[in-house]
């Protein structure tokens, strides 16, 4: 739900892929059972209990993190140094217990926070049905119903990106991937009232004889197939109005 989370969640592993496809791993840190660290992480709120290695020892979750951070600092660009500064708060509000930064910033700080307060207010534990459904609750994404975002119109939960960059994110196809093809052919036809689906790979006309196109490349951003696609999408164009197509 935080934007600020899910920008870290994505940024870092893509500097801990880009570490190992570059032959710099840490095989060190490679876990006895990957499984069974998740489980014991997650109810650890320390950081600080032992996970067996596959070599033999034992680590903890703030080391393999802290260590990961170290690591990728040396290749990380000037365009990273904020997620680098998130990072580090987000390990050492684990380390010292301080969630001063991360109880506004951070979903598993902020809801730790927002369940103590309750807990605390109703007289309950964390196993009542009630956190339950407010866990839920605070993951609902009706901005209108969804406890988040009612913590987010209060400040008390962080509101990084301005809604025309959303809006704008919505309605314009990243020009990188295939992505952009699916979002030429959807706004051709679109604009020119002509029934389509369009999946993650395969885009057709719903009309008889109309063949589908699949875009396998997840790279790709030209394709003939889908520049014939889009000239019979303009041929049978009957103008714009038509309500769009469900996506498949």
């Amino acid at each position: 739900m935080s934007e600020v989370s899910t920008h870290l969640r994505f940024a870092t592993t893509d500097l801990v892929l880009r570490a190992i496809e570059g032959g710099r791993a840490l095989p060190e840190l490679t876990l006895h059972d990957d499984i069974a660290a998740i489980r014991a992480v997650a109810r650890d709120l320390s950081g600080t209990a032992p996970i067996p290695t596959a070599g033999g020892g034992t680590t903890t979750a703030i080391e393999v993190q802290q260590r990961w951070l170290d690591h990728v600092t040396d290749f990380a660009d000037d365009s990273e140094q904020e997620v680098l500064e998130s990072w580090q708060k987000g390990i050492d509000a684990v380390r010292t217990g301080d969630r001063s930064w991360a109880a506004t910033h951070l979903d598993w700080a902020i809801k730790e926070r927002l369940f103590e307060q309750v807990t605390a207010r109703r007289g309950i534990d964390l196993g009542d049905p009630a956190i339950e459904r407010l866990d839920l609750a605070y993951h609902d994404i009706d901005p209108g119903q969804g406890v988040f975002y009612a913590l987010q119109r209060r400040g008390l939960a962080p509101a990084s990106l301005p809604e025309e960059r959303i809006e704008a994110a919505r309605s314009t196809a990243p020009t990188t991937t295939r992505a952009h093809l699916r979002g030429q052919v959807v706004t051709a036809a679109q604009e020119h009232g002509v029934d389509h689906v369009v999946d993650w790979t395969t885009m057709r006309l719903t009309r008889p004889g109309s063949r589908p196109v699949q875009v396998l490349d997840p790279f790709a951003t030209e394709l003939p197939a889908v520049d014939a696609l889009l000239e019979e999408i303009r041929d049978l164009g009957s103008g714009p109005g038509a309500d769009p197509a469900p996506f498949a």
